[in-house]
């Protein structure tokens, strides 16, 4: 299901959760809004999973005025999170913040993969960063009833995740230096995550990293279940860290048992041997 407003004025669309999956090109927008006016958009997430890849999660009319949208998590599996239609014309928009320049809205938004218990039960199980929102006066509680925090978290549920930090050491053999106990990072690091779970990018690779690591949480006596994918930076001496902190590595999961296992593009995958509470 999408949801779509036209000639809508003075309406306030806070803390939704849409999720689409289906090919078709009339759902292939997640959220859009043509021709309306004095709308407040806060606290969605739009997540586009449009199996033709050919989604958007936002569709952005140019003839909208008076539209105050922020704290918003933009999402497509496909090549293109936004759409901003000048005129009638669509301009097709790659990332966050390009969209962010065309509609001049959206500066405290995020751009992450959500995923939920199913596609008709939309609770949060993970996310790879906290989803986090702006108190909206006169909403308290969640769809479930569940009290609000203050930041509150994006989307129709209240979630109950936490956000954990891990201290991960790894060595690969193929840049291992025996001689220093460290690794050598002089390869060809992407910009782009090559793991398909979790493709993150940034704008440069720092000098110390060796690789991308992607780093998964498995619930303890389900380990063939993954429940999050988080891409990270393996450094010289071994450390996992994220790869904007470059700190300790962080992800919201539920408050369970997990083995938690690393993959690398040219090793074996392995996984932790006793479960991280």
């Amino acid at each position: 299901m999408n949801l779509y407003l036209f000639s809508s004025h003075y309406i306030d669309i806070n803390f939704n959760t849409v999720k689409i999956t289906l090919s078709f090109y009339t759902y292939s927008r997640t959220f859009g809004i043509s021709n309306c006016s004095d709308l407040n958009v806060f606290n969605n997430i739009f997540n586009n999973l449009n199996t033709g890849n050919t989604g958007v999660a936002y569709y952005f009319y140019h003839s909208t005025s008076g539209i105050y949208s922020d704290y918003n998590n933009l999402y497509s599996n496909g090549t293109n999170i936004g759409e901003f239609a000048n005129t009638g014309s669509g301009q097709y928009v790659t990332n966050l913040s390009v969209f962010q320049t065309a509609t001049g809205g959206d500066a405290n938004s995020y751009n992450v993969n959500v995923n939920f218990v199913s596609d008709t039960d939309l609770h949060i199980v993970s996310t790879s960063e906290p989803l986090l929102g702006t108190a909206i006066s006169g909403i308290t509680t969640g769809i479930d009833g569940d009290t609000r925090n203050n930041p509150p978290f994006l989307g129709a549920d209240e979630s109950d995740l936490s956000r954990f930090y891990l201290n991960l050491s790894l060595f690969l053999e193929g840049p291992y230096n025996s001689l220093g106990n460290n690794m050598f990072s002089n390869l060809s690091v992407p910009t782009t995550s090559p793991f398909p779970e979790d493709p993150a990018s940034v704008s440069s690779v720092p000098s110390n990293v060796v690789d991308w690591v992607l780093v998964q949480f498995r619930p303890s006596g389900n380990e063939t279940n993954v429940i999050a994918s988080k891409s990270a930076f393996l450094l010289e001496d071994g450390s996992i860290v994220d790869i904007q902190s470059s700190g300790s590595l962080y992800s919201n999961v539920a408050p369970i048992q997990y083995k938690v296992s690393v993959k690398h593009r040219n090793h074996l995958e392995v996984m932790s041997s006793t479960s991280v509470p």
